[in-house]
């Protein structure tokens, strides 16, 4: 129930009484109103189309139907497929057009942040590979096993990992160790005492009392590495933040604020209205909570800012399939390994000042001074060996064979990608920006526990070649389109560009008179009109190439930002189109929210609130048969069958 009519509108809650409170206000007994269910007049103008709105791609069906009949089956396949391209096309250029002003956008694609994306990636990837020599040659890595029953272990290399990333030393590794150290000296002590204060309470037979327990007055030590780790950094989470405000906006609202350490944004999420997240990383002397509440009262192009308090990750070690522990998968993944880090390598040009070249005949490839590389060509040699008798096939299930050489080789190969790269082997997931992230190395998957000891070979065969997809489906999207692929979606030549920019500033006003809009002057020969924007106008010439460079670079990135479209949904009236909701959902949901009251969200709409004017005639609140293109008018005048009202009058009722 309702406390009151202000707080109706507000709380949007179903009043049950409401019939009681306004009986007073009946509908009109007037037979010629439509019934209706609108509380919003049909005359009014449509909304505006939204400028990132993108038109539906037409499905091959509705396609052909715009065909003449006599087109063959041959012919109507290549006039989609060129129907598609050019849509394609037309939805990049829209979308680049859009948002090429924005900042995001520019620092994402634009030349003249190029050289800045470029040097920072190197430092980020430079500075890592550093944290992963130092914990290599301190023997940090010794008896790692990426397998989930190890799960403290791994945690405390991650940890201990994410300690140097943050700017800390090994000696500062090696105070922790000592003061943990310390810590289970003093707990065993503790409990030793414990013991032998017990063990007198209970001889001593004079003494009636029992033994204080030893949890009273005293809690379980939390452990020190947990303690430390959440205290290195702290901080708040921004929900939205619209996509048009710049990072140094952003930037000079959190930089000058005691404790900022850095601010990472992601690229704004169409589903989402264009809004952005955003993490605000702090030191860890912050009060975290009082920052919040600061934050929470500044704007941001008129807008509040969103901001909530970082929780910690909950799960930082996570399962993924025990098969990964098969020998015939792990020779498998040591070739996926030796692939990607050799290619990774070579891209930010590592391990080049080492001293340690690996010596190999490069029968397999192998040309690095990766010291994780070395003496890899034998296990890559069993790999013909293990693929034949798996091939061959002795029985149709066998036990799990694990070797723990093989997985200790893969290991170190796997944690390497994931605090160097970012990358997490075993669910293939690349953390874009974690090194801005408030955890710079927050969770890693490993192998799990979950899996029968007898497996199918098909099983395992399967596993394998599918893993292979998934991988080769990683590198194409981590690789650049082809010049062919960007032709077919629309690429920019610079010539053309500018030969085209020339031939718009070349305007013929009359017999031998052309005019040059840049400068005004008008010249007798287009000839002249061309030298003088080449001489006079190479500033406006090197924008366009800028231009043509900016919308290439966008082009070539197969992972690039776009709004999504839907094939086009039957249409219906225009009237209950309150937007053009071009997805799977409308048609099915459409007459069946409509007819209960609610929107395609699911939400009550607003016709069934108390802003609906009862009082108006029916029939300017819309008419409902529209929708169904039905006709369920209630006029008895205009009815589809001739049948007369009937009254239930009472016939002894006086007149």
């Amino acid at each position: 129930m309702v406390d009151s009519d202000d707080n109706y509108d507000k709380k949007k809650t179903r009043d049950k009484f409401k019939r009681e409170r306004f009986d007073e206000v009946r509908r009109p007994d007037n037979s010629h109103f439509e019934r209706s269910y609108r509380s919003y007049d049909e005359d009014l103008p449509h909304a505006k189309k939204s400028r990132t709105s993108v038109e539906s791609l037409m499905s091959f069906k509705n396609f052909t139907n715009t065909l003449p009949d006599s087109i063959s089956e041959k012919e109507a396949v290549q006039k989609y497929k060129d129907y598609k391209q050019t849509f394609n096309e037309a939805n990049i250029l829209k979308f680049f057009d859009l948002f090429k002003n924005n900042d995001w956008f520019k620092r994402k694609y634009h030349p003249d942040f190029a050289d800045m994306r470029k040097k920072n990636e190197t430092k980020i990837i430079i500075s890592r590979h550093k944290v992963f020599k130092d914990m290599f040659n301190s023997l940090y890595f010794e008896g790692l096993n990426l397998s989930y029953d190890k799960a403290d272990h791994i945690i405390k290399i991650i940890d201990y990992a994410t300690i140097l990333l943050e700017g800390k030393d090994l000696n500062y590794i090696k105070d922790i160790e000592s003061k943990q150290s310390k810590v289970r000296v003093d707990n065993g002590k503790d409990e030793s005492a414990v013991e032998g204060k017990d063990t007198t309470e209970k001889n001593d037979s004079n003494d009636g009392e029992c033994p204080p327990s030893d949890d009273d007055g005293k809690e379980t030590p939390e452990p020190l590495q947990m303690r430390h780790m959440e205290s290195l950094t702290k901080s708040i989470f921004l929900r939205n933040i619209p996509s048009n405000v710049t990072y140094d906006e952003i930037l000079d609202i959190f930089k000058e604020r005691f404790g900022f350490k850095r601010l990472v944004l992601q690229n704004p999420t169409f589903e989402k209205k264009h809004l952005r997240r955003g993490w605000v990383t702090y030191e860890p002397s912050l009060n975290i909570t009082d920052e919040c509440w600061e934050i929470k009262k500044k704007t941001l192009s008129d807008m509040t800012i969103d901001a909530n308090v970082n929780k910690p990750l909950q799960q930082r070690v996570r399962y993924v399939n025990k098969v990964h522990c098969h020998k015939s998968v792990v020779i498998a993944d040591i070739t996926q390994l030796v692939d990607l880090i050799q290619g990774l390598d070579k891209k930010f040009d590592l391990w080049n000042d080492e001293d340690n070249v690996v010596e190999n005949d490069n029968k397999y490839g192998i040309n690095s001074k990766n010291p994780l590389l070395k003496n890899i060509d034998k296990y890559l040699i069993e790999y013909s060996n293990c693929e034949e008798e798996a091939l061959i096939g002795k029985s149709e299930q066998f036990d799990v064979e694990i070797d723990k050489e093989y997985l200790k080789v893969v290991d170190i190969m796997i944690m390497y990608l994931r605090i160097v790269y970012s990358i997490d082997y075993y669910t293939i997931a690349d953390y874009a920006n974690e090194h801005e992230m408030p955890n710079r190395c927050g969770i890693i998957h490993v192998r799990g526990t979950h899996l029968d000891d007898m497996v199918d070979q098909s099983y395992v065969m399967d596993f394998i070649q599918k893993n292979k997809e998934k991988w080769a489906n990683y590198k194409e999207s981590q690789s650049d389109l082809s010049l062919e692929e960007m032709k077919s979606l629309g690429y920019k030549d610079k010539e053309k560009e500018e030969l085209s920019f020339v031939e718009k500033n070349c305007k013929k006003i009359d017999d031998d008179k052309y005019l040059c809009p840049l400068s005004g002057k008008k010249f007798k020969a287009p000839d002249f009109v061309r030298k003088h924007i080449y001489n006079k106008h190479k500033d406006k010439l090197k924008e366009v190439e800028k231009n043509v460079i900016y919308f290439n670079e966008y082009l070539k990135d197969r992972k690039r930002p776009y709004i999504p479209n839907y094939q086009k949904s039957p249409s219906f009236s225009n009237s209950n189109n309150y937007n053009n909701y071009n997805n799977k959902n409308y048609n099915q949901s459409f007459s069946y929210n409509k007819y209960r009251g609610h929107d395609n969200s699911g939400y009550r709409s607003q016709y069934h609130s108390r802003q609906s004017n009862w009082r108006q005639p029916y029939n300017n609140n819309g008419n409902y048969n529209k929708s169904h293109n039905q006709s369920y008018n209630y006029d008895s005048r205009d009815r589809n069958h001739s049948r007369t009202l009937i009254s239930y009058k009472d016939l002894d009722a006086p007149e």
